[in-house]
């Protein structure tokens, strides 16, 4: 998030100018390559990324970017204001977030002031760490258009179906939706994603892999020490995973005073999300016939 990196105000303010310049603000789903274009950049359509480019090189090389190529999802050209993005990233919602990415990289001031020769594979690993970590957030700042996304979302009732529907809205994935309807949210909300299926074949246990709340779910609760591995037995929430019919637990807060906790839970494929929040007071504009989906 903006407010963990020191760079958040640099970032805030290029990603401003930018859909400004590309009059962005407000249209919907939010238009990537207007906003590639605003940054003075174009998207390639002759592709270094693609396999077939392994064709065109010298043998002994064919072996070491074999890996390589199927690692990397995208790549900026700064010379030729170019960005690449690997047609092995099918999915539409992902290919505009590698195109924001990409961009990021190129309008932050410290980082595209770095001479050529040194490059992102002569970087120390944590610089180059933290190059991708604003990348991502300023792509994601873009693609939700910094406080717009915020403003709307805590309009609606909590929910996975409204994350659904801001998911269509803004053009971006499922997960990337839930994970910034969870940090703006301004009321107690957490979102945990697990693994598709249990650790140990019993759904008893369950492996977590990441955590994301709001201000105000730290606020009443603190920040989460979950474990990787997570038993229904200890917290309760867990058993949403198995049981349908699920939809609440209570949860001990800072003060010592047990809140119920309301639950919706999303399986996909790839993960399972589960959206933990205390009910707000106010009343909510409630979603229309939206249903979550894997997208």
């Amino acid at each position: 998030m903006l407010r963990d990196l020191e760079s958040g105000k640099e970032i805030r303010r290029q990603v401003d100018r930018l859909l400004l310049t590309a009059e962005a603000y407000g249209r919907f789903p939010t238009p990537v390559e207007d906003i590639v274009a605003a940054a003075k950049l174009t998207v390639s359509r002759e592709n270094p990324l693609d396999q077939s480019a392994l064709k065109l090189m010298p043998a002994y090389l064919r072996a070491k970017m074999r890996g390589v190529l199927q690692k990397v999802q995208g790549a900026l050209d700064r010379r030729e204001r170019l960005v690449h993005v690997n047609p092995q990233v099918d999915r539409e919602s992902r290919r505009r977030f590698v195109m924001l990415h990409e961009t990021t990289h190129a309008v932050l001031p410290h980082q595209q002031d770095l001479v050529f020769a040194d490059d992102m594979e002569t970087l120390a690993p944590s610089v180059k760490q933290l190059f991708e970590q604003e990348a991502n957030q300023g792509a994601a700042e873009l693609l939700f258009q910094l406080d717009r996304f915020g403003t709307e979302a805590n309009e609606y009732q909590t929910s996975l179906a409204t994350v659904q529907l801001l998911s269509d809205r803004y053009g971006a994935s499922f997960h990337a939706t839930a994970r910034r309807f969870a940090e703006v949210n301004k009321n107690a909300v957490a979102l945990v994603v697990f693994d598709p299926k249990p650790a140990d074949g019993q759904q008893r246990l369950w492996r977590r892999r990441e955590v994301v709340y709001s201000k105000q779910w730290e606020t009443r609760f603190g920040r989460p020490k979950w474990p990787a591995i997570m038993s229904p037995i200890r917290y309760s929430f867990v058993s949403s995973l198995d049981m349908p019919d699920f939809r609440a637990t209570t949860m001990t807060g800072l003060a010592f005073q047990e809140q119920t906790v309301q639950l919706d839970v999303v399986k996909t494929p790839y993960s399972v999300f589960v959206l933990l929040w205390v009910a707000p007071k106010r009343r909510l504009i409630r979603p229309k016939r939206v249903s979550a989906t894997t997208a």
